[in-house]
């Protein structure tokens, strides 16, 4: 989609899945903040997706990727290092 919008019907198509298993995967990915859901009212007053936008962190989750692992690596290098030491200590034992 040229707009970054995929409606419902598209991805249950692209996908080859009902609509009722799509749902709780949108609504997970919301959660983690990757795409932003477009609700419309339909009869009786209940919200159905209508579209879905990829967010900033949804278009580039390589790069998101990448930042979390090496700032995991960043926070826990001391920890890192001492498990090797731990490991060459007991290879040599």
């Amino acid at each position: 989609m040229d707009d970054g919008l995929f409606t419902n019907d598209f991805i249950v198509k692209a996908l080859n899945m009902k609509s009722e298993e799509l749902e709780p995967c949108v609504e997970y990915l919301e959660q983690k903040g990757y795409v932003k859901v477009v609700r419309v009212e339909v009869a009786l007053s209940v919200p159905a997706i209508w579209g879905i936008n990829l967010t900033h962190k949804g278009r580039h989750y390589g790069e998101f990727t990448r930042i979390s692992i090496k700032r995991f690596l960043l926070d826990n290098i001391f920890a890192i290092i001492a498990l090797i030491i731990s490991i060459i200590a007991l290879i040599k034992q």
